[in-house]
């Protein structure tokens, strides 16, 4: 309804909400596109997505779970390509109760079978997140992570009475198969953890509002490769950062590294980094799970030449002929 005018395409036909064409603009100031028109289509099934690829009746698609990226890969007609972007599993956990306690949400990362996760559901296309931050951000360290730990979580959780139900949107049938090993995992650790599958549109809503005590999600969040970015946006003040600090979580000691993160003296922005990093793994307002990246499932008539994209997006405009 409203073109910007200097974007490298131009939208010639279509809603928004279904189907629309693109076609490239003559008068773009940046490189030539190898796609010249382009029809984006919404597919709501996975599975549909996928064959159109296979048949290449489509150049690129999304949202495939990890046994259809396989099938993609080991076609002939289509590959794919893996950019690390901010895509992660991750658990936010709510602080009420007994889950307020950093020893009782420690058991419950000690809890989660993280090989499993990124073997048997993420089938090696994963790799552990071990932080709030992410290995290319400068000042990562894994040294405050967490590996299972069955004895250790057990020791604790099998004492915690609270009742607690982890929430799953129902459309995401790997995030299903990764709440049953979560829940797999806590019982085995003495505590039975209730799953609740939700539509969609009712996950999402729970999601933002603070509506699920702890949900499991995979979101390519923060958009911005930014340590102080990450920091303010899941320990700041909500009303100033946004919904993204799911529980308000902050803490006086937190803000004072946050502050030096912003200093000119790198070696105090980088104490700082690890600093924050150690408190935040210590009170895991979210618990991290696997850094997923992003898997772009594609023709091989085209490339994708990223290695990283900052909000798990990849451009039509950036793709080229292979």
């Amino acid at each position: 309804a409203n073109t910007a005018g200097y974007g490298p395409y131009t939208i010639v036909e279509g809603d928004l909400g279904g189907s629309y064409t693109l076609e490239a603009r003559d008068d773009y100031w940046g490189e030539e596109r190898a796609l010249k028109r382009v029809v984006q289509r919404s597919i709501p099934e996975p599975g549909s997505r996928l064959q159109l690829l296979l048949t290449e009746e489509a150049v690129i698609t999304w949202g495939l779970d990890p046994a259809q990226l396989d099938k993609a890969d080991a076609s002939e007609k289509a590959t794919v390509t893996h950019v690390d972007s901010m895509g992660a599993v991750f658990l936010p956990l709510t602080d009420e109760g007994a889950w307020g306690d950093p020893e009782v949400r420690q058991a419950v990362a000690k809890a989660i079978p993280y090989e499993s996760i990124l073997q048997q559901i993420l089938r090696g296309r994963a790799k552990p997140y071990q932080s709030l931050l992410l290995p290319f951000l400068p000042g990562f360290t894994d040294e405050y992570s967490y590996e299972e730990d069955v004895e250790a979580a057990r020791a604790v959780l099998s004492q915690v009475k609270d009742p607690l139900t982890l929430a799953y949107a129902a459309a995401e049938s790997t995030m299903e198969q990764i709440a049953l090993l979560i829940q797999t995992g806590m019982r085995d650790a003495g505590y039975e953890l209730e799953l609740q599958k939700q539509p969609q549109a009712e996950f999402d809503t729970k999601r933002f509002a603070g509506g699920n005590a702890f949900w499991l999600d995979q979101l390519a969040t923060p958009g911005v490769a930014s340590v102080t970015y990450y920091f303010q946006l899941y320990t700041g003040d909500p009303a100033a950062v946004g919904f993204y600090n799911f529980f308000g979580y902050s803490n006086p000691e937190m803000d004072a590294e946050v502050e030096k993160m912003f200093g000119e003296d790198q070696d105090e922005v980088l104490a700082a980094t690890k600093k924050g990093q150690e408190i935040f793994m210590r009170d895991l307002p979210m618990i991290p799970v696997a850094w997923t990246g992003l898997d772009v499932a594609h023709s091989k008539a085209v490339a994708v030449p990223y290695a990283y994209s900052g909000n798990g997006v990849v451009e039509w405009r950036d793709l080229v002929l292979a």
